[in-house]
């Protein structure tokens, strides 16, 4: 908003070893009017003619920003709203003060101070120095009209988006929440322009459309800018409009282009500077992918992941990939490295800011509608539990309630997640913790009830086969080690209790002797499992260290699911390809957690999770495909191999990890061993029969 004291200052940082700069908004009383059109006089060659009655009246009206340092007066930005936007007149720096900030900042304050416009605009003629400067702070190259002076000088009109959602964008976000979010760079713009690279033309086949949503940035239109020809600057606008732009906020934008400033160390270029703008604005709209085939990128692939969960890739690489992303691009526990979550009950006090965050107005619930149906969660603490996920900065990230009332299930009246870059993650957690909690209470049915979900829980409920019923999405949860004999008298009990589902195709599967039938039964059925199910089932040795951190939080003093959010459905483990056991997917693992002396919990079986992906290659190879679930680092690959990068190693993808009720000590596998005929030193992965498991599961 607008300010609307006399005068209001904000101290912004300035180049080391000067003064600080303060931003001021004056009025026509202020002594630095007379500074500010000494300033003009000094660059009215390049800022036109201004009399001096409209300098006192834009003063008046309070759209002068002045910068001073140490008292005086070294730079000012003059600007006026015109319908729904900012335009800004003069952006005037001071002789002698180039270098230091002082327009960044002045147009920082600009952006901050008039939020409630939809953005910032501006002509400034092309040969004109200052057009060189616009990009830098945020401003994109929209298009080209004649000037009014007698020379015919071409101005470019610069926009700086204030990114206020509208039904446009909302429809945007709904077209694009199923389709894998690739941002292309400026040279594979120019392939798909010109038709020059097959590589990059491949990327708009039929049969990819479907998985695949090809997108631009805007600083793709300051790359264009950049072309002296304007029919050809026009012509390729033209072609820009047809792709999908993604936007992004300015101070993310800002955020992650000083973020890449550690990866660009040293390069000081125009290109190596527009990779740097179009990585940032990229990573702040919240793309998954960056396409390119700039070698220099694609050396920094494995560091920009790293910090911030882009993945840059070769346009073949991604067509070669695209399954394998498209199912990544939900689920990036990567992404939230380094940041805590923690649950707690919801305060009457962050009622107003949940329903703010978190009210589904793109389905038409009104923030009354929310605020109702937390108020009813809230007025029943014995039988609903209203629980919220904060970050490590205690910004809320998810709200949701848990209702014990009904007999045998547990329901979910209200159970929301923020669209931000984490939401897809999260909300996969959070279902996978209420699943959880069902089936440790005994509670076989989990029902969801919100009627205003947003698409993101949708989606997570449907990977986990919840099924849409007048009720609610449903699914079954059994915390239970049976037999399929055993299953089915239990199915035929919760057919006969009514609770809504039909349970034909789970009865189906039961019958099958297909192991990836079975495997995707228990999956339904999660946690339960099915032990005398003849699946491939490995027991894998593991170091306590590696379990510590992908899935046995017991070991890290934590609870399973405690008060801090696990984040780590899906995840990676590495190991020497040789030997390779038999290990094949898909299928199950027992995690033995091996012996260090320093805890009574190693020694032991202490978990059981899906083996969804086994993977022999290099370890670079294998490092950037599964960079994104996290835990493991460079350094700890490059260890595994023994520095040697192109010795083989093998990648275990596995998710859903649950601990043992209890956990099986050495002696007593060793006897399970024996009495199975049996012979094993626990030093390599062992394949293992059902009976094997029934034993030491039961």
């Amino acid at each position: 908003m607008v300010a609307t004291e006399s005068v209001r200052q904000r101290t912004v940082p300035a180049v080391r070893g000067s003064a600080p700069i303060a931003i001021e908004q004056i009025d026509g009383a202020s002594p630095y009017l007379q500074e500010v059109m000494r300033l003009w006089r000094a660059r009215s060659s390049t800022l036109g003619l201004f009399p001096e009655g409209a300098f006192k009246e834009y003063a008046a009206r309070r759209n002068i920003l002045v910068a001073t340092e140490k008292g005086a007066c070294i730079g000012y930005l003059l600007f006026r709203h015109s319908r729904d936007l900012v335009v800004i007149v003069h952006l005037c720096v001071g002789k002698g003060q180039e270098g230091k900030g002082i327009a960044k900042a002045l147009v920082a304050r600009l952006h901050a101070d008039t939020q409630r416009f939809r953005g910032i605009g501006l002509s400034c003629r092309r040969d004109y120095d200052a057009s060189k400067v616009w990009p830098k702070l945020g401003f994109t190259a929209v298009h080209d009209k004649p000037g009014r002076g007698k020379d015919g000088a071409i101005l470019t009109y610069w926009w700086l988006d204030h990114n206020h959602p509208t039904l446009f964008s909302n429809a945007d976000k709904q077209r694009l929440d199923s389709k894998l979010i690739a941002a292309i760079d400026h040279n594979v713009f120019l392939d798909l322009y010109k038709k020059r690279n097959a590589d990059s033309e491949a990327l708009e086949a039929d049969w990819l459309q479907d998985s695949l949503q090809l997108c631009v940035t805007n600083e793709i239109l300051n790359e264009i800018n950049q072309m002296d020809d304007g029919l050809e600057r026009g012509r390729q606008r033209d072609f820009y409009s047809r792709f999908q732009q993604l936007t992004s906020d300015q101070t993310g934008f800002q955020s992650a282009y000083d973020a890449l400033a550690r990866l660009f160390d040293g390069l000081t270029g125009s290109s190596d500077d527009a990779d740097r703008r179009h990585l940032a604005r990229s990573i702040a709209s919240g793309a998954t992918v960056f396409v390119t085939r700039d070698t220099g990128l694609l050396e920094k692939a494995a560091d920009v992941y790293d910090s911030f969960g882009l993945l840059v890739i070769h346009p073949s690489d991604l067509i070669a990939r695209i399954d394998e992303l498209q199912r990544a691009s939900v689920y990036q526990p990567a992404r939230l490295a380094g940041t805590l979550f923690r649950i707690g009950l919801l305060a009457k006090d962050q009622l107003g800011s949940a329903i703010e965050a978190f009210h589904n107005g793109a389905a038409r619930e009104t923030k009354a509608t929310f605020q109702a149906s937390l108020r009813s969660c809230l007025s029943h603490p014995k039988a609903t539990e209203c629980s919220v996920v904060t970050d490590s900065g205690n910004h809320l990230q998810a709200v949701f309630a848990l209702d014990r009332s009904a007999p045998g299930e547990l329901r979910v009246p209200v159970l929301r997640v923020g669209r931000d870059l984490i939401g897809s993650t999260l909300s996969q957690h959070i279902v996978m913790r209420v699943m959880f909690e069902a089936a440790k209470e005994g509670r076989r049915v989990v029902r969801v009830t919100d009627p205003f979900l947003p698409g993101n829980v949708v989606a997570a409920l449907q990977k986990d086969q919840f099924v849409k019923t007048s009720a609610g999405w449903s699914r079954l949860c059994l915390n239970a080690k049976k037999t399929q004999d055993e299953l089915r008298k239990t199915l035929a009990a919760l057919a006969k209790e009514g609770h809504g589902l039909s349970l034909d195709a789970l009865n189906e599967a039961l019958d099958s002797t297909e192991s990836g039938r079975l495997l995707d039964l228990e999956r339904a059925l999660w946690p339960a499992k099915i032990v005398d199910a003849d699946v491939p089932t490995f027991l894998v040795p593991i170091k306590p260290t590696w379990a510590q951190h992908l899935f046995d939080h017991e070991l890290a003093s934590e609870d399973l699911f405690g008060g801090e959010l696990t984040l780590n459905r899906e995840a990676v483990y590495y190991r020497a390809a040789r030997p390779s056991c038999g290990l094949s997917a898909p299928g199950r693992i027992l995690w033995y957690v091996s012996q260090d002396g320093q805890s009574a919990k190693t020694g032991q079986v202490r978990a059981c999770s899906f083996l969804d992906e086994v993977v022999v290659d290099k370890p670079k190879v294998l490092f950037k495909r599964f960079q994104r679930l996290g835990i493991y680092k460079w350094p700890d690959l490059y260890a595994l191999v023994k520095k040697d990068i192109n010795r083989p190693i093998m990648a275990l993808r596995f998710s859903d990890t649950v601990a043992l009720e209890k956990p099986v000590s050495f002696a007593a596998l060793k006897q399970v061993a024996k009495s199975c005929d049996v012979v094993t030193t626990l030093q390599s992965p062992l394949k293992i029969s059902p009976e094997f498991f029934k034993r030491l599961i039961a």
